[in-house]
């Protein structure tokens, strides 16, 4: 084994007790946290935006084209057309909401009916909202909307199927009804409808897609994309990822100067070794390579662990409660998909050891420079 490299494992070695003991499990301890915090929020972060960006693209209208007056005076059939004629629009369809009061088995609650393109009749709920009435496929229900003359109607009407889109509020509040149905709850003789929903090839495009059909309609709408719909579910997930890199750069501050002060004790301990390794002709390059190395192998120790910190709670833990309560609210999908990558530990990893070596070039060069004689002396 090379001169260097055995000096090295005596220079690793923490069978020493002292200040540079301490020194070095702190921080390894410093670099565990920080390298533990980063992969926790940026996995958790990337699967709550996936799972939320899946689940809304595929249950949701990509645009809502709302009319800035009253949708009577809009040419909606025109709107539909115009629409359709921009390009990477893959469906437009004339839609309409409303609130109402639900009832089944003695329970009651406030649901939003939303029209929508289907052949089965019935109200088509979310499993959540099934399960809360306790109602499934083919049991009768009472709907309370209030109509157009501002009076409250009543009615009778059955459920035709469940459903589950994966969105907490979808599943628990929204009921589906086919336009001729809808008009029948609200009272009407022909579907009227009061907006006008798109579907994109690419949902990512929306932002284009809006400005384009606002260019072409004219003032009289406006065109709400489903980002802008959910702005601030998405905002509040900006806004935790922005603390959590606070966090992350704190630690890592904390673990480079802790670091710096380990390589220093350690240049200031090994004094006489390093005179000693001088007068044996061992060169400055050699002992800034052994310092740099003793340095990167505790950052590399206290990584390690902090991925392995990081794997079993992703394991054990539930995910979900813990991102709840750094975003502030609940989570809108029922679900994450987290998805365990080797690329962001081995970054992390690499990250911290350089790191380390960085943190600890300053200490490693003064020990380059120590004159044997003196060292021996001060020692």
């Amino acid at each position: 084994m090379p001169l260097a490299l055995k000096i090295a494992f005596r220079f690793l070695s923490l069978r020493r007790g002292g200040l540079g003991r301490f020194t070095a499990i702190a921080a390894a301890s410093m670099v565990a946290i920080g390298v533990f915090a980063f992969l926790l929020t940026d996995t958790l972060s990337n699967a709550f935006e996936t799972s939320l960006i899946t689940s809304l693209i595929r249950s949701e209208p990509h645009l809502v084209i709302v009319p800035k007056v009253d949708a009577e005076k809009i040419d909606l059939a025109n709107l539909i057309k115009n629409s359709s004629d921009v390009g990477s629009v893959a469906g437009v369809r004339p839609a309409a909401a409303t609130h109402a009061l639900m009832s089944a088995n003695g329970i009651s609650k406030v649901v939003l009916i939303r029209s929508f393109e289907t052949e089965s009749a019935g109200l088509v709920l979310g499993d959540l909202l099934a399960e809360d009435l306790r109602v499934s496929a083919g049991d009768e229900a009472e709907l309370v909307v209030q109509v157009r003359d501002g009076n409250p109607r009543k009615v009778r009407t059955r459920v035709g199927r469940t459903e589950t889109t994966g969105l907490y509020e979808d599943d628990s509040t929204v009921v589906r009804v086919t336009p001729t149905e809808y008009a029948a709850i609200v009272g009407d003789e022909i579907f009227t409808p009061e907006y006008v929903e798109v579907f994109l090839d690419d949902p990512m495009t929306a932002d284009i897609v809006a400005a384009r059909i606002e260019s072409v309609a004219g003032d009289g709408i406006k065109a709400l994309t489903w980002k802008g719909a959910n702005f601030k579910i998405f905002e509040s997930l900006r806004a935790a990822e922005s603390f959590s890199a606070m966090i992350v750069l704190l630690f890592a501050a904390f673990g480079m100067l802790a670091l710096a002060i380990t390589a220093a004790v350690l240049v200031r301990e090994r004094t006489g070794d390093i005179a000693i390794f001088r007068i044996l002709g061992m060169r400055r390059g050699t002992i800034v390579s052994i310092v740099a190395l003793h340095v990167a192998a505790i950052a590399a120790a206290g990584s390690l662990f902090g991925v392995a910190i990081f794997v079993l709670m992703i394991l054990t833990l539930d995910p979900q409660h813990y991102l709840s309560s750094i975003i502030g609210v609940g989570l809108p999908v029922r679900s994450l998909s987290i998805r365990l990558s080797a690329i962001e530990p081995i970054l992390a990893v690499a990250s911290a050891v350089v790191s380390a070596v960085f943190s600890g070039l300053l200490p490693a060069l003064r020990a380059s420079r120590i004159k044997p004689l003196a060292g021996l002396r001060q020692s």
